[in-house]
């Protein structure tokens, strides 16, 4: 006996894993399903190929056991939560990054905003481009993004730039957009090492204590915020100042 499998693929030209959609053929109506997939798909204006393909067994293992051209692949039985993931634009936000931030450790704003900049920099230094567009300013708080605040205060996921006492997590079904997005970038072995090397390094250190290394003499946050408090931390200050300085554990 054999059974079909219909497959959904995201276009995505960018290095990493793929995506896919699955659902196994069982009887005539799924192939109403498939349409009203397709149909979603389509009015989202989403870029997508699909296969078929036969095997012996239900399985997903069944396909790459076939085919090696299905392996290393990321699978989605859930359609909705495959959307999601088809939804996720290619480039970053900065609050994209404190999602994945948060995903990998849970902690309070005010030190995610100070393990975020660092992130932000030590990319930015290594590639001499940005990883968001977003500008951090010279707050007092240490370097912020103001609309980080902005819209996690609607998502009931930070709370003000001065709390320090909170700490906030990322749900599971929060998650899947997010590495999407990462997996889609040039650099996301990069980056995944680097957030990874980033929390780890400050895993001891407090947001009081962070903020003292990042407020060191000649970094960009101390030149902006001795210009004015809440001055604009721009890519070329940031490329000219003194790196903050890594931890010592």
């Amino acid at each position: 006996m054999f059974y079909k499998h219909y497959l959904i693929f995201l276009e995505n030209e960018k290095v990493g894993r793929r995506q896919a959609f699955h659902k196994l053929i069982q009887q005539e109506s799924d192939f109403d399903n498939i349409n009203s997939y397709g149909s979603q798909l389509d009015h989202l204006g989403l870029e997508y190929y699909t296969h078929i393909i036969s095997t012996s067994y239900q399985s997903i293992s069944s396909i790459e056991d076939k085919d090696s051209f299905f392996r290393d692949i990321d699978y989605y039985e859930d359609f909705e939560e495959f959307l999601e993931v088809a939804k996720t634009t290619q480039s970053l936000c900065a609050m994209d990054v404190a999602r994945y931030i948060l995903m990998l450790q849970p902690t309070t704003p005010l030190k995610l905003q100070k393990l975020l900049y660092i992130v932000y920099e030590r990319y930015l230094l290594q590639f001499q481009t940005p990883l968001f567009n977003e500008a951090f300013l010279a707050s007092n708080y240490g370097p912020i993004i103001i609309e980080d605040y902005d819209a996690s205060q609607k998502e009931n996921q930070l709370l003000s730039v001065e709390d320090d006492q909170s700490i906030f997590s990322m749900s599971d079904k929060a998650t899947l957009p997010i590495k999407y997005k990462i997996s889609r970038l040039k650099n996301s072995v990069y980056l995944r090492e680097l957030v990874q090397s980033v929390i780890a390094e400050y895993k001891d250190y407090s947001a009081e204590d962070m903020l003292n290394i990042i407020q060191s003499n000649d970094t960009a946050w101390s030149r902006a915020h001795d210009y004015a408090q809440n001055e604009t931390m721009s890519t070329e200050l940031i490329k000219e100042a003194e790196p903050v300085k890594y931890a010592i554990n």
